[in-house]
């Protein structure tokens, strides 16, 4: 019947921290009137500590008691949130350029590109999990698959990552997040000193758009006082898992999303004396 502190929740590299919820905050939830009379019910049936005010027809006075829940009862975001796709990536290739770099005396350059994929997730909240998370900003963990453009790298392959963000549950913000792992290579040129050179490479920028929804949990108990004039002050502790059905513990926020991958491929060196301008790139 006691409760069960669960602080941190771990998923890959961060924890997820669970908020603490108010007595105001519990008193507005659906379950509890239910809870609240079931004990009554309990502390009324201990017969040692009220047989004295049952022969005198009267109830025992309850006085509820709750630290403020920062030990009591918290929320927390459960598991990793899914992304479902509402249709297919749309997929844009640009010619995109490196900066430029002057040859040095030697003639030699190095010239620095992108390779790998970068990934950017950013979604608004539709639906809240209310009156569980009270309008509250949790840590919450999601699994973000990557989209793999069309005509990557060789060997380029999106992959599924654990994302953490900040997840405000408030109808119409938002939340960002990214599982970014793009990385660089370089080639090395060899032209007339005080040659300007770059990179030329195509860049394809794939959109998808996704829903999917965050499921949030209430953990812990409520410690209920009264006074017996019998015995004295006693209380109860009691827990709301095995007292209230789950499904009234657990609620979920809905939202819409865009997971946006970007990659690149057949990255060609330019020189300045290969363009019509000095100052253009080709």
């Amino acid at each position: 019947m006691f409760s069960r502190s669960r602080p941190l929740l771990a998923f890959g590299f961060a924890f997820l921290v669970a908020l603490p919820v108010s007595l105001a905050e519990l008193k507005a939830m659906p379950f509890w009137q239910t809870f609240y009379d079931r004990l009554g019910t309990i502390v009324w049936g201990d017969a040692h500590a009220f047989d004295t005010l049952k022969n005198q027809g009267t109830y025992p006075k309850l006085e509820t008691t709750f630290d403020d829940g920062s030990e009591n009862a918290e929320v927390c975001s459960e598991g990793e949130a899914l992304f479902q796709p509402t249709n297919e990536p749309i997929c844009l290739t640009t010619t995109t350029y490196t900066h430029q770099t002057v040859a040095d005396a030697s003639g030699t350059i190095r010239l620095d590109y992108p390779t790998g994929l970068s990934t950017v997730v950013f979604g608004t909240i539709t639906k809240v999990a209310a009156p569980l998370t009270g309008g509250r900003t949790y840590e919450t963990a999601f699994r973000v698959q990557e989209i793999t453009p069309p005509d990557s790298m060789p060997g380029t392959t999106g992959g599924t990552y654990t994302m953490n963000a900040t997840y405000p549950d408030v109808e119409a913000n938002s939340f960002a997040g990214d599982v970014s792992h793009e990385s660089e290579d370089y080639m090395i040129v060899h032209e007339l000193p005080g040659d300007i050179c770059w990179i030329r490479y195509d860049s394809t920028t794939c959109i998808q758009d996704t829903t999917g929804q965050v499921t949030f949990s209430l953990y812990g108990a409520v410690r209920v006082g009264f006074d017996s004039l019998v015995n004295g002050h006693h209380y109860w502790i009691m827990r709301f898992d095995g007292w209230v059905p789950q499904d009234q513990l657990t609620s979920y926020s809905q939202f819409n999303a865009t997971i946006t991958t970007t990659g690149s491929n057949h990255h060609i060196p330019r020189c300045n004396y290969q363009c019509s301008s000095l100052t253009e790139y080709c």
